[in-house]
């Protein structure tokens, strides 16, 4: 019986040896960018309060998916890799326990032959895009927080308008900014140190100074224009502890003076 010569199927199987880092590589960028967020939010508290409090938002999300995913690929057991995360709501504990799993990661990198810099590891084998996406995404926060500001969305807290949504307002009404009168440039409003501050800039004026006389002008104008607002309105500076502040600059645009007045000062208006 003859029977059929079957083919030899010979098979190598070679063990992929090398450690698949992608893991790590993904978590140290999240923690870096969730770090980068933090300091950018932190600048941004001056110039748009909805922006600030997307990209913290933004941050904190980053970083602890960031602590999630390196502590997972660490093989740190599941009671540490607890006790990481309470420690990303503790103020300072988060950034030694931040420092602590990055300085890991970046030990092991390193040993697989991977150059780690500032903004992670990069060279061959790395993911691309990273970044990018990043940059995209702060500026997609950033232009949706100022929407948020430009039409108040966040302007009550119990009950009571923000200051942040009366600068709002004010620059939204005023459509700042807007050359005035006399050569002055209505810069616009913000909130500055917990108080209304309105920008201004002499165009004609290049001193480093105003003369007393000015100032005391300007003073009395404050404090009329302050008066003049709605009670509603005065009712927010009341609430807020916030004064009424003109800030003037010359026309390098350096800051020659800030004029602040309260409510005290209505007591001796008409």
């Amino acid at each position: 019986m003859n029977q059929t010569a079957q083919p030899s199927l010979d098979f190598e199987l070679i063990a992929d040896d090398e450690p698949d880092l992608s893991g790590l590589m993904l978590g140290q960028r999240l923690a870096i960018a969730g770090v980068l967020l933090y300091f950018v939010s932190s600048a941004l508290t001056k110039t748009s309060l909805g922006a600030m409090a997307l990209v913290a938002l933004a941050s904190f999300v980053f970083t602890l998916l960031g602590a999630i995913r390196l502590s997972g690929e660490l093989g740190f057991s599941l009671p540490k890799r607890v006790l990481i995360l309470l420690g990303f709501f503790v103020p300072l504990v988060n950034l030694v326990v931040l420092l602590g799993l990055n300085r890991r990661v970046t030990s092991a990198l390193r040993d697989a032959s991977y150059s780690v810099g500032l903004f992670g590891a990069y060279g061959d084998g790395v993911p691309k895009g990273f970044w990018l996406r990043v940059l995209l995404l702060f500026i997609a926060l950033v232009a949706l927080g100022k929407f948020i500001d430009s039409y108040g969305l966040h302007a009550r807290v119990d009950g009571t308008p923000s200051l942040a949504a009366l600068t709002a307002d004010f620059n939204r009404e005023t459509k700042a900014p807007r050359v005035l009168d006399d050569g002055v440039r209505l810069d616009g409003a913000d909130v500055f140190g917990g108080d209304f501050r309105v920008r201004m800039t002499l165009l004609n004026f290049a001193g480093t100074a105003l003369p007393p006389d000015r100032r005391i002008k300007i003073r009395e104008v404050a404090a009329q224009n302050l008066c003049a607002l709605p009670e509603k309105m005065r009712d927010v500076f009341t609430a807020r502890k916030a004064r009424f502040m003109y800030e003037m600059h010359n026309a390098r645009g350096d800051m020659i003076a800030q004029i602040l007045v309260s409510l005290d000062a209505c007591a001796g208006l008409p």
